[in-house]
């Protein structure tokens, strides 16, 4: 879900946010497995197409190789530092760990950025700021697994994802604060 709706936001932000490879693996995913029906449903809801989505497995060498890796849960975090090793513990965050601290930074500067290197690193660089700022500790907060839950918990969770997209998007943008709310229903 988060990867899906990551591309969308991207693209709705327009032509300044940088082109970036955005990819999901899960850490115990069973590969090739398409996305469950109610997550197809509620990133339809969105205008999101989830149907041709498949599952892979996370691996050492992809997260070597990512610039930035965003879990939905704390033990996924873990999981990926000690699958990778401690070098990937500064660029793996819980997506509502690293929302937090990039609503706690100063704002992005204004502009598209030079590059996708640049924009990752000046939202790692934002994130170690608000981190800072914020006077709070890694929450590793977890995203809500709704998984075996309702269709109401799977809209929520959506709705989690969404806003906590927000500050990460304007980030990789370069856009103010504020600027991509609201733009979808």
């Amino acid at each position: 879900m988060m990867e899906l709706l990551l591309r969308d936001s991207l693209a709705s932000a327009g032509p300044t946010a940088a082109p970036l490879v955005v990819t999901s693996a899960g850490t115990y995913a069973y590969p090739d497995v398409p996305a469950h029906p109610s997550v197809i449903q509620v990133l339809a809801e969105r205008g999101v197409d989830a149907s041709g989505w498949r599952s892979a497995t996370l691996d050492a060498a992809t997260v070597r190789a990512a610039d930035l890796v965003v879990t939905a849960a704390a033990e996924q975090r873990r999981d990926v530092v000690a699958l990778a090793g401690p070098g990937a513990a500064a660029k793996t965050f819980t997506l509502l760990d690293l929302a937090a601290w990039l609503e706690a930074a100063p704002p992005p500067g204004e502009g598209p950025r030079e590059g996708p290197g640049a924009a990752v690193n000046a939202l790692l660089s934002r994130a170690a700021d608000g981190r800072k700022r914020s006077g709070v500790a890694a929450h590793e907060r977890d995203l809500p697994d709704p998984m075996g839950r309702s269709m109401r918990q799977f809209r929520l969770c959506r709705r989690r994802v969404e806003a906590a997209l927000v500050p990460f998007v304007e980030t990789l943008a370069g856009v103010s604060p504020g600027a991509t709310r609201g733009r979808r229903g």
